[in-house]
């Protein structure tokens, strides 16, 4: 079967972009906006720069940027995305437009490494296609990979993470669970394995949102530790600690940020958020809001669906998707409003459109992503909750 070309979709995926850009550009020229939610210009940086870097945390991330951590709201969030963007500042000299760049070129990289990652898991062209395009739609990396946030660079490392984790099996289809056993499986590539671990980490240092990773290892490399052979279990063990590893960094920075920072003072002061295991959901519902109500009916159920779907595909992506959705709906205060916004960053969600049947409501779930990124980028853009 003719293999689908990468820069086809990925041109494809640049459309879409421009299309959505178009929109967004054209409603900030008919409404500038006085909200108080929009960051300045800085210096000389192009209309088009400021209106997608103003919105939001969009100005918190470039003060970072330049700064570091500089006042209590500042300390809410991870150094990964503004050091990504220092380091592009030194070749554009304009923060805003480095920040802009950083998330545009993330999210285009993002969708080049969802088709590789794709085809390692179907050869059918029209599966790929509509999941590949079905990805490069969802806000995570259309909304959110062109106003100057954080959320397609940690899609593009999240992916690389999971990109060498497969490597490191050097099978092409890996379904652990449904295989033979451990002792009869080929080795893994200690070197793809630690890499892997440093992409996790990584990514978790650009979103919070990315800490379950952790347990979803946890679960899958302590099974295979448990079902390995006596004969094979220092070979599992040691393959475990080099994945597994980089749960002392992150633990250990997680205890830097709720001691030394007060993350969860802060969060609950200036975000009135607190976690409760499920909260999400009636946190937004109890508003009474239809633009709220709205997005749990449109997300919760489609993401769902996919988690479902996505078992047929890899089941530990599942599983993570699983634990990803259990987190994001499990805070109330402004983290339960931007419950779009953290569902749709959840990437392994996308690959469960590889197993629908019916390809015409896979493109019709394509049109929703698209009008929810566009619903997304225009309240950014324009400094409103929701447009």
């Amino acid at each position: 079967m003719e293999r689908v070309s990468v820069g086809d979709l990925v041109g494809r995926a640049l459309l879409i972009k421009v299309a959505l850009l178009a929109v967004v550009v054209a409603a900030a020229v008919h409404d500038p906006g006085e909200s108080p939610y929009l960051g300045a210009r800085e210096g000389d940086a192009h209309d088009i720069v400021w209106y997608l870097g103003r919105g939001y945390d969009a100005p918190a991330y470039q003060g970072l940027a330049e700064t570091g951590y500089y006042d209590r709201f500042s300390r809410n969030y991870p150094l990964g995305f503004p050091l990504l963007v220092r380091a592009v500042d030194v070749l554009t000299g304009n923060r805003q437009t480095a920040a802009v760049l950083v998330a545009n070129v993330s999210s285009l990289l993002a969708v080049a490494l969802f088709i590789a990652l794709a085809r390692r898991y179907t050869r059918d062209r029209a599966a790929l296609t509509l999941a590949t395009i079905f990805f490069a739609c969802t806000p995570g990396v259309l909304a959110f990979g062109t106003v100057a946030y954080a959320e397609s660079t940690y899609v593009l490392v999240s992916m690389l993470g999971w990109w060498a984790y497969l490597r490191a099996e050097q099978r092409g289809h890996p379904e652990p669970d449904r295989h033979q056993a451990a002792d009869d499986e080929p080795a893994r590539a200690r070197g793809w394995l630690l890499l892997a671990g440093v992409l996790f980490g990584a990514s978790i240092m650009v979103k919070h949102l990315a800490g379950p990773v952790l347990l979803m290892l946890a679960w899958v490399e302590g099974r295979r530790v448990l079902r390995a052979a006596p004969s094979e279990r220092a070979r599992t063990l040691g393959d475990a600690l080099a994945v597994g590893w980089v749960v002392l960094p992150v633990a250990w920075y997680f205890w830097w940020k709720f001691s030394a920072h007060g993350m969860a003072d802060l969060q609950g002061d200036i975000w009135r958020m607190r976690f409760q295991f499920l909260g999400g959901v009636p946190s937004m519902l109890g508003l009474n809001d239809p633009i709220y109500i709205t997005q749990i009916v449109v997300t919760l159920p489609l993401a769902l669906l996919l988690t479902i779907k996505l078992r047929a595909v890899d089941g530990r992506l599942a599983l993570l998707a699983l634990l990803l959705l259990l987190e994001a709906y499990s805070f109330t205060g402004i983290a339960a409003q931007s419950i779009t916004r953290y569902t749709w960053a959840i990437w392994p969600l996308s690959l469960g459109v590889l197993t629908l049947a019916d390809r015409a409501t896979g493109w019709a779930l394509c049109g929703v992503m698209f009008l929810v990124s566009l619903w997304c980028a225009l309240g950014h853009v324009l400094g409103t909750a929701a447009f």
